[in-house]
């Protein structure tokens, strides 16, 4: 069951994650509804989140009239070109997006709590626990915190069904 928290040998505490991509607000096809949403609730301001929300809308369209149509974030580390996100907003964000679920609307079943309790939104009562997903990307998260204070974090973005043959793939580690 995750979180898995363990102690390594020198001491320091892990705390292992597995969040599904799908529970996440996608950078490339949130409805600029689910885009607002999120921001507000991350910097606490409607008019801001509505404005990043925009913004992030306007990044995504074709920069040349006639151009196709295709996502033009490849990683949520591309956040950080959207004017008005200061730092402290990009690294609250990054837990929340992804580029890699597809979906209008994150699926609050796949959320995490964090992004539940950010969102507002109740789990379900008689919801069943949620195991590994057979398919679709997931970001596997390290948080290591040692005796001395120091902390490291190291997540894995890591698509199932890798194709060629192999059962993942490791699509960007950050």
């Amino acid at each position: 069951n995750f979180p898995l928290r363990c102690r390594l040998p020198g001491g320091e505490r892990a705390t292992i994650t597995v969040e599904e991509e799908t529970g996440k607000v996608d950078l490339n096809t949130a409805s600029p509804a689910a885009l607002a949403r999120l921001f507000t609730a991350l910097t606490g301001d409607q008019s801001q989140g509505t404005r990043l929300a925009a913004q992030i809308v306007d990044f995504r369209k074709p920069k040349t009239q006639g151009a196709p149509a295709t996502a033009r974030f490849t990683t949520i580390m591309e956040l950080d070109q959207i004017d008005g996100i200061p730092p402290r907003l990009f690294r609250a964000a990054l837990r929340h997006v992804t580029v890699r679920s597809g979906k209008p609307e994150p699926d609050m079943e796949a959320a995490s709590p964090a992004m539940r309790r950010l969102l507002n939104v109740e789990p379900k009562l008689n919801a069943a626990k949620r195991g590994t997903p057979a398919g679709g990307s997931m970001t596997i998260r390290a948080d290591i915190n040692s005796p001395d204070g120091a902390r490291f974090i190291r997540e894995a973005l890591v698509s199932l069904e890798g194709g060629n043959g192999r059962p993942y793939v490791i699509r960007e580690w950050r």
